[in-house]
Formats: C-alpha cells, sequence, structure tokens
C-alpha cells in the first residue's frame, strides 16, 4: 500500500487520563481518583516508546516491518573450557607430587568456580574472540526424527542392523553439522570478572555486534581470550619465546607463583600486566606448581602456559541474568522509514524516535545520543509542517485550531 495521503486521515489515540478529585493528600498534593479514558485527535503523532512491546504491534498494524528486538549491550555468562581429560589428569599427578599441602592447592584444575574467586579483577587491555555457530532450524527435529533402520537390513541380525543404523545416522548429523556456517566476531579493550563471568567494554561490544546471532544460539559460543595482547604477543610461540627468555635471566631466583614477568611496554618491567590472582589462577589451569622456580618449568609446562596465555578458551553459556541488558537491537525497519525527518514512509504524518527504531549502539552513550538526536529531529520536522500547516489556513480556521 501507498502511503496515505495527508487529508486522507488523523489520528485518534484513546488514553487514560488522571482524575484528581480535589483533596489534597498529606504530601500536599491532589489526590488521585479513577482514571478516565479520553480519546485524543490529532494531526501528527510521534512515537518514542522505546522497547515497549504493544508499540512495536501498533506499528506491525498500519503496515511496518519489525525486526525483532533482542537484548545487546549485555554481560556473558562463562565456563572455563581448558578442563580436557588430559589436564584433569595433569592435575592429579601434580597433586601427587606436591610435597606440601599449599603446593596441593595451588595444582587444582581451573573450574567454573573460580571465576567467583575473581570477581572484581579487571585486565586493561586483551585479544577477544567470539565463535558463534549459525542457528539450525531443524536440529531440534532431525535429533527427534531419526531414520528408522532399512528393510532389506531385515535378514541380518538385531546387532548388524542397529550398529548400520547407528552409523548412517551420526553421519548424517556429522555432514548437517558440517554445513552450518560459524560466526566470528572480535574485538580489543578492557574485560571485567564478574561472580558468573565476564563484563566490561570489550564484552559489552562483542555483545553488541552479535546480539542476533548469540539470540538465535540461544546464548552459546566459543570465546578465546590473548591475555597478552598489550605486549604485542599474538600467538603461542611468541609467548614462548617471551618466557623461555624469563626462564633463562631468572636462574631459579624466583618462584613462579609469587613472580609474573609478563610487563607491560609503558611500565618497569616487575609491574605485571595480570592481576595476582588471575596470574594464580592461569598457573593452575596449566598445571604448574606455585613452589617451582622459573628455572625448573619443563618444556611441557612452557608449552601448556603460552597456549592458555593466548588461546584461553571459555564457553559462553548465557547472557546476564535479572535482564540487565541496557539496549534493544531490533525494532521497526528503517526501511520503512525516512531517515532524514524520522517520518513513516507508509503513514505520513507519524514519526518514530528513540529505541523502537532498528537502531543500537556499541555502548549506552551511543544509544543515549541516538534517542535525544531522533527525538529532537522528529520534533523539529512535525514543528516546522505544523507551523507551515497552520499559516495556509484562513483566518477563522485559525482561531477555530488555536
Amino acid at each position: 500500500a501507498g502511503m496515505l495521503d495527508d487529508d486522507d486521515h488523523f489520528f485518534e489515540i484513546t488514553c487514560k487520563v488522571p482524575k484528581m478529585d480535589g483533596v489534597v493528600n498529606d504530601n500536599n498534593k491532589l489526590r488521585r481518583a479513577a482514571s478516565d479514558i479520553r480519546k485524543i485527535r490529532c494531526d501528527y503523532v510521534l512515537l518514542a516508546t522505546g522497547s515497549y512491546r504493544p508499540a512495536y504491534q501498533w506499528a506491525k498494524r498500519l503496515g511496518h516491518a519489525i525486526e525483532p528486538p533482542v537484548p545487546s549491550l549485555f554481560t556473558f555468562e562463562t565456563k572455563d573450557d581448558h578442563e580436557s581429560t588430559r589436564n584433569r589428569e595433569i592435575n592429579s599427578n601434580a597433586v601427587v607430587s606436591a610435597s606440601s599441602s599449599s603446593s596441593s592447592s595451588s595444582s587444582q584444575s581451573f573450574s567454573a568456580s573460580s571465576f567467583k574467586s575473581l570477581a572484581g579483577i579487571s585486565v586493561e587491555d586483551v585479544d577477544l574472540k567470539l565463535r558463534v555457530m549459525e542457528k539450525e532450524e531443524n536440529d531440534e527435529e532431525e535429533e527427534e526424527e531419526e531414520e528408522p533402520p532399512p528393510r532389506e537390513l531385515s535378514n541380518l541380525s538385531t546387532s548388524k542392523i542397529l550398529s548400520s543404523h547407528a552409523q548412517k545416522n551420526r553421519h548424517r548429523k556429522q555432514q548437517q553439522y558440517r554445513r552450518r556456517k560459524e560466526y566470528k566476531l572480535s574485538d580489543r579493550g578492557p574485560v571485567l570478572f564478574t561472580h558468573s563471568g565476564l563484563s566490561g567494554p570489550a564484552i559489552l561490544r562483542l555483545s553488541a555486534f552479535g546480539a542476533r546471532y548469540l539470540h538465535d544460539s540461544k546464548y552459546k559460543g566459543t570465546l578465546i581470550i590473548n591475555w597478552l595482547a598489550s605486549i604485542g604477543v599474538s600467538n603461542q610461540e611468541e609467548a614462548k619465546k617471551t618466557l623461555e627468555k624469563v626462564k633463562g635471566e631468572q636462574r631459579g631466583k624466583k618462584l613462579i607463583g609469587t613472580y609474573c614477568p609478563l610487563g607491560s611496554t609503558t611500565t618497569s618491567s616487575s609491574s605485571s600486566i595480570l592481576p595476582k590472582r588471575l596470574w594464580g589462577l592461569l598457573l593452575d589451569q596449566a598445571a604448574i606448581p606455585k613452589s617451582k622456580q622459573w628455572s625448573e618449568i619443563s618444556k611441557k609446562e612452557m608449552q601448556r602456559l603460552s597456549q592458555i596465555l593466548t588461546s584461553h578458551t571459555i564457553k559462553v553459556t548465557g547472557k546476564g541474568t535479572f535482564k540487565d541488558e541496557f539496549v534493544t537491537c531490533g525494532g521497526i525497519s528503517l526501511k520503512n522509514v525516512n531517515t532524514k525527518t524520522l517520518q513513516s514512509k507508509i503513514v505520513s504524518r507519524l514519526f518514530f524516535a528513540g529505541e523502537i527504531l532498528d537502531i543500537d549502539g556499541i555502548t549506552g552513550g551511543y544509544n543515549f545520543q541516538s534517542a535525544w538526536s531522533t527525538g529532537w529531529h522528529a520534533g523539529n520536522t512535525i514543528g516546522t509542517l505544523a507551523a507551515a500547516s497552520f499559516s495556509n489556513l484562513s483566518d477563522t480556521e485559525k482561531k477555530e485550531n488555536s
């Protein structure tokens, strides 16, 4: 349908209006009685209702396309993914070989609960890579509706039929998995540990860029962290060389648990870029006893530590609870809106501003600015159009409308 002409319609809004009964309450204000239902007739309407769901339906009924609203700018709930069977075996051996209770406790693995002990700790500059699998609409249906065993195998033994059938279904699911696309996002900046996972500017930006991908994947993904980005170390090999240099310089003078030599390029070498508690937990993850001297670190331990420092793999298991997201991704499609005037392309004299539009920024400040700017611009356009329309009225009409 084309846009309604200016003379074809007006707007009638039904709303509840507070009714005061004239009695002053204890706060020196008029007491409110039951609301009146009133209808307001107007020539221009500006919808600036934020993420209020009924407003999306109002716009949809008038013919506007709605990009499905999903949360954006949220924290990640996480679980460490480095706890493999091999690491558990290494940790077990390290505990057995430890000579004291303190070294034994230092060899415990880095589990999901360890994040709680890091709550409040921040790291100023890390490199993040987020991997999210593409939504597969028929995944659940195919898992439930597996192909039955073929009839031509009915003359074989039951075990052979089931074995052949299982292999075929497994191969089909593997082929389906390979067809799924993996979305890759990256960012760099500060991160903050919370009681349930990770937050901070870099995490919030990733949640904004990947808002729809994460929603479709039910907030499941893989986060890979390079803790050494600020000192120019980009891969495991470079990290290994850095650690080996430290090992050669120490000559057994310092314990690895009490001395992290990874200093910032802008500070002295004694100033570590990693907080002490995080360094300790990364050592636990690499199954390196904190009681060891730097000169005693083996090649395998050096290999594990350099891998964790540059490719720390963490599972994203969900988004922050209590609806703590800052903004909504989605809303009225910008294809239906004149972005120069904020007027609808479908219904004339209907305007939109703020979060109801399919606009969201990478931080809260950008979203505030978007709301203020679009609101001002839409209001200014309405004022200009109303003034021009009023000036064209006759003197009698002006008196009636004043």
